[in-house]
């Protein structure tokens, strides 16, 4: 391999991914903000009783957003920079994602109304209604954010996003506050402010260009969206399992402690994923002569920003467990299974630089395969473990670096089978190596421990000694 061949990254590959990257991290950021500061409130104003109705509606609404999307967001971004009808195709794809996502909502709204079944006790109709319209804006929504991440509009896409995950609570908070106490109230206006952002949306998509509209289109992107909600649905139906199967078999209390857990595990796979958006236009929209090496320096990159993440979690984790978790910290025991999960972030890298090229090419139909067949052999393998040899709670977090470690077999298996060539990922390893050092820091070593700062510093010197060193070279032989 060559010096060039290391595929580093150039300083504005590096702006445009970092850059874009860090806004569309703002997007990510605000449904965390609704939780921490926004749900806290709202459950003080329910009883525990009216709160879990409106708990159940938006857990309706959100699975029922996935649903109802189709898996279109995917199939949008990628039609508008890769197909032959390109953003005016893309946009006939955001509206008859908008219609269908509506019919089948109201469809379903109407047949529980005229029937007046509860589809679970003192659940009303009226409750199912408002999950339903949420449902159809949340998935039309996602398709326009799918385009605005093709046009790399990316304040417009973090200003929907912020407004959605943070206006629509507002409102509800307010509306019971000042009209009725009613989870209904809540929910219907939680329900108008989704469906009134998304419709400001779809205005915002069809502003800046024409709209063409071809069947054939609307095949080939359903054929390739339908595979994907298996894809989409996998990971969070893991983790749901998981926590059922602890609270049956060890207790409610535990199933908590998992819970919130793993919910911190996830941090760094959420702000990757806000990378990611900036990522995949980047590759898609790439000469096909200049893709694999495109491909491969931006993988550097992102490694390199999971070094920043695993640095920044490894100090915050052991404040913010206890923090969130409370009374179910637990002896540290919430702090063990986050950062044990958290290990399967770093390793995500690796199965996107793989599943870019199978998108790139629309064959997603065995997506609908690998990934549920991933959660389900991580979840069955880490069950049997814990349970035959008694393992304590935190190690049920093996379950994401697992899933991820299956998910990259995969991915690099359906890579190959696309023809197209392979990046090259060795040069992450170091990058891997610096954020499992962080992760094993937080792991043995305590917040007031002085020796988790040590440590932590010196893992941070070396890794950007390491980068520094890798940057100068090329920059160096570039200019040679």
């Amino acid at each position: 391999m060559t010096p060039n061949e290391r595929n580093m990254a150039s300083s504005s590959e590096r702006s445009a991914l970092i850059g874009s990257g860090s806004v569309y991290a703002l997007a990510s950021a605000a449904p965390v903000l609704s939780t921490l500061f926004i749900t806290p409130l709202v459950t003080r104003v329910f009883s525990p009783e009216n709160y879990g109705l409106i708990a159940m509606t938006i857990t309706l609404y959100q699975v029922g957003g996935v649903l109802l999307g189709f898996g279109m967001s995917a199939a949008i971004t990628r039609h508008a920079l890769i197909s032959n009808s390109g953003r005016p195709g893309a946009a006939a794809l955001v509206i008859t994602n908008s219609v269908f996502s509506f019919f089948l909502a109201a469809v379903a709204a109407l047949i529980v109304v005229l029937s007046g079944y509860e589809v679970i006790p003192t659940y009303t109709p009226a409750l199912f209604v408002g999950a339903c319209i949420s449902s159809a804006a949340f998935a039309s929504l996602t398709g326009c954010l799918a385009l605005l991440r093709a046009d790399q509009a990316v304040k417009k896409f973090v200003m929907f996003s912020v407004v959605a995950s943070l206006g629509g609570p507002l409102t509800g908070l307010s509306a019971v506050l000042l009209v009725s106490s009613s989870p209904v109230t809540y929910v219907f206006a939680l329900a108008v402010v989704q469906t009134l952002v998304a419709a400001v949306a779809i205005l915002e998509c069809l502003r800046k260009g024409s709209v063409v509209w071809c069947l054939s289109d609307q095949i080939a992107a359903i054929k390739f969206g339908l595979p994907t909600l298996p894809h989409q649905i996998a990971p969070s139906a893991m983790v749901t399992s998981l926590v059922l199967i602890v609270a049956v078999m060890r207790g409610p209390v535990p199933a908590g402690q998992l819970q919130i857990g793993l919910l911190l595990a996830n941090g760094i796979v959420v702000i990757l994923g806000a990378l990611n958006n900036a990522w995949a236009p980047l590759i898609y929209k790439a000469e096909p002569s200049e893709r694999i090496g495109l491909l491969s320096r931006t993988s550097w990159v992102v490694s390199g920003a999971i070094v920043f993440l695993a640095a920044i979690f490894s100090a915050s984790v052991g404040v913010l467990a206890p923090l969130i978790a409370g009374a179910l910290a637990g002896d540290d025991v919430v702090h063990r299974i986050a950062v044990i999960g958290a290990s399967g972030g770093i390793l995500a890298v690796y199965y996107l630089a793989n599943i870019h090229l199978v998108f790139l090419t629309g064959n997603t139909t065995m997506l609908a395969l690998t990934t549920p067949l991933a959660a389900l052999f991580a979840t069955g393998t880490v069950v049997w473990l814990t349970t035959s040899l008694m393992l304590p709670l935190e190690c049920i977090a093996l379950v994401l670096p697992l899933y991820n470690c299956l998910q990259i077999l995969s991915a690099s298996i359906l890579r190959r089978a696309t023809g197209l060539g392979a990046p090259s990922l060795s040069p992450l390893i170091p990058n891997s190596l610096f954020s499992g050092a962080f992760l094993v820091s937080a792991l043995l070593f305590t917040v007031d421990s002085w020796t988790l700062w040590i440590s932590i510093g010196v893992i941070a010197l070396s890794a950007g000694f390491y980068n520094r060193a890798i940057l100068r070279n090329t920059e160096l032989e570039r200019h040679g």
